[in-house]
């Protein structure tokens, strides 16, 4: 066995030289894939975080283009210039308009109007696009063509450059619900000196690109006006990481891609910059792997030799003295020591301890022999007895503060209470009494402690739990719930003082968590006095509460308990009353009234009195919201129908004018026809201008069936200006033609 661990024992200095080596040969690579991890990760962190800047910027465009499109005066002036060019007057007060709408990521501001071909600006003079460019925006790198694109084949939100690299605009058409054929362009120009310190804040270091790209690919902003065409033909936007050689160099390419903006933001980065960090190190580690080397090689054998001797002395003694075998060979020295200790040492003291627990738990359940002496087997598990006299205490852990006790602990409370009652009872009792601890193994949040009562002593039970108590609240910001018996004696005194304090702790659910319940008062104290006569004044009292929010639920709750209970409930069997009651008659109000019936379940997980009586002013509460939205939603709904009713029979009264639209309706109901739309819509399903149309169509059907009238005279009896348009229009919503539609019918009625 000596010479194994002597081998081992070199051995092991030559695996940490070997490891040296290995890890000398090794370092320079590890060393650069480490810096490219950590630089690439910068990098990504200062990408994400461009891209949260950037969005936050088109956010507040958007904004600005939202308020442009519901703005009334600016509708209004994009109708006009549709069907004219707009005056002085309509670009003043757009101008206005715009002025009070400012924002700070912006440097300008301005509506195109395509019709008049009129730019109005906040800032800026009102100019046509021509004199506008050659004004404000005219250099050599952005020409009028540049411009002038920049306003075609608009999305939602385009972002494009406008003008030099840093310039960013952000382009969309008014108004929303017309974007194919807009009538005017709202744009909104990001500050350049706000998107150079964007851009530049996100670069790695000065050799470092950033480039960013809208959604059809195109460069909107890159820190680098000098860069090379090649380099950026190598972007793959779709690879959020990957390495390029570009003309004999090495880049890594790194994307990020916005789901809000669309744009795709890339880092390009040399690789040589890692290399140049590498320099230093290198030098430095290949000479200290050789200075290591040569002084490892010389202590190793000096140091197995002097390490080897003490731990063979301590082996030649374990084996004179030690008296326990082993039940299989060690392969070396030192789990030959670790086996002969803890073979010898904790094998004895966890087995005592098990018998412990085990007569404690026998004994409070009653099913440990009575015929035996007390105090011998006791004695025989280590336990020494002051008499026979016993107090059984139980600690239920109501809450602790999880930042303070270790995770280990958190899902049994028991492993860590245990210890800590133990050692504050040893402390509290002092020499008077003794205390025994041990758990439940059916409930990991007690734990029960047996209290040996001395001759000598009087009992303090309760000083001993209020101390106990106070101590796990301010120490260890633990609350818990203390329930102890009345004094016994004997074997049956302890299966008696097991059950009395059983039966106190059941009275946590009345007195609440952080009580300390004697079963002597308690029993003393308890009887049952519950007026089930209550249950109606308690049911007009909760419908009053939720219909009418008065009286309050505190006060109704406090009513219905004084009704029932004059004195306060005070014994188990008055909560079961008072908890089936309050549960059976809400779940009669809820059904009655059609609402929150899911509010109930939140009854099952209260634990105590105080806990549902919160929890039923919680519901009442809740209860009352939901019933005034009912109550506001039916009475906006029979708005809602009524509008839409007179809305609905003024068309049917005047579809037969031609010059009946949506506009002449808004103002028949005072309303403007936007709203009046909208809210039409919401409630039908269908827009006004389709109701319209469809009451046309259904009574053109009518006289096509059952009268001779020419197309030309039944579009103007339904309000179509010619028969072109009724034939159009009727096509379009049934598909087919009013002469095949009529020949159809006619057919169909000559074949019966």
């Amino acid at each position: 066995m000596k010479r194994r661990m002597y081998w081992k024992m070199v051995t092991s200095f030559v695996c940490i030289l070997c490891f040296s080596i290995i890890t000398g040969i090794f370092m320079h690579s590890y060393t650069y894939r480490m810096l490219e991890k950590e630089i690439s990760m910068s990098n990504a962190s200062s990408l994400k975080q461009l891209n949260l800047q950037f969005d936050a910027k088109i956010k507040n465009a958007n904004i600005f283009f939202s308020r442009i499109d519901l703005d009334p005066n600016i509708a209004k002036f994009i109708q006009q210039d549709s069907t004219a060019q707009i005056d002085a007057a309509t670009i003043y007060k757009t101008h206005k308009i715009l002025k009070t709408m400012p924002s700070p990521d912006a440097s300008d501001l301005f509506i195109y109007y395509i019709n008049s071909d009129r730019i109005v600006s906040s800032t800026n003079t009102a100019l046509n696009m021509k004199k506008y460019y050659n004004v404000y925006y005219a250099s050599n790198n952005f020409s009028y063509r540049s411009f002038s694109d920049c306003f075609n084949n608009l999305n939602i939100s385009s972002i494009k450059s406008f003008g030099d690299t840093y310039d960013i605009a952000v382009f969309h058409a008014l108004p929303f619900n017309n974007l194919k054929s807009p009538s005017a362009i709202a744009v909104y120009k990001l500050d350049k000196s706000a998107v150079i310190e964007m851009l530049n804040s996100a670069r790695y270091c000065e050799d470092a690109m950033i480039v960013i790209l809208n959604r059809e690919g195109e460069v909107v902003a890159i820190t680098d006006s000098n860069y090379d065409f090649s380099i950026l033909e190598q972007i793959d936007e779709t690879s959020s990481y990957y390495k390029q050689t570009i003309d004999g160099r090495e880049y890594i390419f790194q994307t990020v891609n916005s789901d809000y903006s669309g744009c795709s933001f890339i880092s390009i980065v040399p690789t040589s910059i890692f290399w140049a960090k590498l320099h230093t190190l290198r030098t430095y580690s290949i000479f200290v792997t050789f200075i290591y080397i040569l002084v490892g090689l010389i202590i190793s054998f000096l140091l197995s030799r002097h390490n080897y001797a003490p731990i063979s002395n301590l082996i030649k003694d374990i084996n004179k003295k030690s008296k326990n075998t082993l039940t299989s060979a060690p392969s070396n020295d030192i789990e030959y020591i670790r086996n002969i200790i803890y073979t010898s040492i904790s094998k004895q003291e966890q087995h005592m301890k098990i018998r412990q627990e085990e007569l404690l738990l026998q004994a409070l359940q009653g099913i440990y022999p009575k015929d035996k002496d007390l105090f011998e087997e006791f004695e025989a598990v280590g336990l020494q007895l002051l008499s026979d006299r016993f107090i059984v205490i139980i600690f239920h852990v109501d809450s602790w503060d999880y930042a303070v006790v270790p995770k280990d602990y958190q899902y049994n409370q028991t492993l860590l209470l245990e210890p800590i009652i133990r050692n504050c009872l040893d402390n509290l009792c002092a020499e008077k009494h003794k205390a025994f601890v041990t758990y439940n193994t059916l409930d990991l949040c007690t734990c029960i402690s047996v209290l040996n009562l001395s001759n000598q002593y009087p009992e303090n039970t309760l000083d001993i739990c209020r101390s106990l108590q106070n101590k796990l609240q301010k120490e260890m910001n633990i609350t818990c719930t203390v329930a102890f018996s009345a004094e016994h004696s004997g074997w049956n005194g302890l299966e008696m003082a097991s059950k009395e304090a059983e039966a106190a702790l059941e009275y946590r659910t009345i007195f609440g968590t952080g009580s300390i319940l004697s079963y002597r008062e308690l029993e003393d104290g308890s009887r049952f006095r519950y007026n089930f006569d209550s249950r109606g004044s308690a049911k007009h009292l909760v419908y009053m509460s939720i219909i009418d929010g008065e009286p309050s639920p505190v006060q109704v709750i406090q009513q219905i308990k004084e009704d029932s209970c004059s004195g306060g409930i005070h014994s188990l069997e008055e909560y079961r009353c008072y908890f089936y009651d309050m549960n059976n008659l809400l779940h009669q109000v809820t059904d009655e009234i059609g609402l929150g019936k899911e509010l109930l379940d939140k009854l099952s997980l209260c634990e105590t009195l105080q806990e549902l009586d919160a929890q039923l002013v919680e519901i009442l509460n809740e209860l009352h919201e939901l019933y005034m939205v009912h109550i506001w939603e039916r009475e906006n709904y029979e708005r809602e129908k009524e509008l839409c009713d007179e809305i609905m029979a003024f068309i049917k009264q005047n579809y037969s004018d031609p010059n009946l639209s949506v506009g002449n309706i808004g103002g028949h109901f005072n309303l403007t026809s936007a709203y009046l739309s909208r809210r039409f819509k919401e409630f039908t399903g269908i827009t006004i201008f389709d109701f319209l149309t469809n009451t046309r169509i259904e009574k053109a059907k009518e006289l096509l069936i059952f009268t001779d009238d020419t197309l030309e005279q039944i579009s103007k009896e339904v309000g179509f200006n010619s028969s072109a348009t009724l034939i159009r229009v009727f096509k379009k919503v049934e598909g087919i033609t009013p002469g095949v539609y009529r020949q159809i019918y006619k057919t169909a009625s000559n074949n019966p």
